[in-house]
């Protein structure tokens, strides 16, 4: 009898399990991990997009932290914010200096905005 089994393929392993039982089993491991992975990638797409919505350059996300281009851009932010506080402190607000360090300050939020976008389309596509 065990030498049909073997034969036919009846059982798949020594410990007498049937192979149509190991397929189920490996199967099932494989969708729990799919939907884990599905749950992670998901987790991702609603922080990036909350932080876009939220419009703060200086949000955390995940692939953000190795972007040169959004690192390289928050170091600029914050030098412009020192120093347009600098000059509105010793010459007022209203000084030209100023409302352009505020101006140059808006384009680079806008600028980590967008790469922050373009983050948050890779997530979408992983998701996907």
């Amino acid at each position: 009898m065990q030498e049909f089994k073997r034969k036919n393929g009846i059982y798949g392993n020594a410990s007498g399990q049937l192979i149509s039982d190991e397929q189920l089993s490996n199967l099932a491991n494989r969708v729990a991990g799919a939907h884990d992975e599905t749950q992670m990638r998901q987790a991702k797409v609603d922080q990036i997009e909350r932080v876009i919505q939220a419009g703060n350059p200086d949000a955390i996300v995940g692939d953000a932290l190795g972007n040169d281009l959004i690192n390289k851009l928050r170091e600029q932010y914050a030098g412009d914010a020192q120093r347009e506080a600098d000059i509105s402190r010793r010459f007022g607000p209203d000084h030209e200096a100023a409302k352009q360090l505020r101006a140059d300050m808006e384009n680079i939020r806008k600028a980590v905005m967008q790469e922050l976008g373009r983050i948050a389309e890779v997530y979408r596509n992983d998701l996907q």
